[in-house]
C-alpha cells in the first residue's frame, strides 16, 4: 500500500494494516482473564467476508471503507455488551486506516489512488497491546479463531 508507506509509516511500525474492533480495551494486567472470555465469544462467531471499496476521510485520517460493516459491528456490540464497564472508543463504522496527516489541509492535498474493491475472509481476532502515541510495535497477546467452539 504505497499510500500507507508514504502517509502512515509510523502506523506501519506499530501495527500491520488491520480493522480495529475496540481500543482501548483493558489494561495489560487484565488481558489473561479477559482473553478467557474472548475465547468463548470468538467460538460463537462465524468467519465472515469483508469488502473494502472507496475511502473514508475522518479528521486527519484516511481509511479504506468497509462496504459491509455489519459482521464487524455485531462483534463490536457483543464485546461491548460483555464488557459493559469499558469506556473504549470502538468505531461504529469500521475502516482500515491507510494514512494519518498533521492537518486537514495536508489530508485534502493528497491524491488518493484508485483501487479495485478487495474482498477477504476474516477467520480470527488478534488481541494486541501497546502504548498509544509511541512509535513502538504493539505485541500480539493472543489470537482466537472464529467458530472454533
Amino acid at each position: 500500500m504505497p499510500i500507507l508507506r508514504r502517509h502512515g509509516a509510523e502506523e506501519l511500525l506499530r501495527l500491520p494494516p488491520h480493522l480495529t474492533i475496540q481500543i482501548p480495551f483493558v489494561a495489560p494486567e487484565k488481558l489473561g482473564e479477559t482473553c478467557d472470555v474472548l475465547a468463548g465469544i470468538c467460538a460463537t462467531v462465524r468467519p465472515f467476508d469483508v469488502t473494502l471499496s472507496g475511502y473514508d476521510r475522518l479528521p486527519n485520517v484516511t481509511a479504506l471503507r468497509v462496504v459491509n460493516p455489519e459482521p464487524i459491528q455485531a462483534l463490536q456490540r457483543q464485546i461491548r455488551d460483555t464488557f459493559p464497564g469499558d469506556t473504549s472508543q470502538s468505531s461504529t463504522f469500521p475502516s482500515l486506516v491507510v494514512a494519518r496527516f498533521q492537518s486537514e489541509t495536508e489530508q485534502r492535498s493528497v491524491m488518493l489512488p484508485e483501487y479495485v474493491a478487495i474482498t477477504f475472509r476474516v477467520y480470527r481476532l488478534h488481541v494486541v497491546y501497546g502504548i498509544e502515541h509511541v512509535t513502538l510495535p504493539w505485541i500480539t497477546f493472543d489470537v482466537f479463531r472464529f467458530g472454533s467452539g
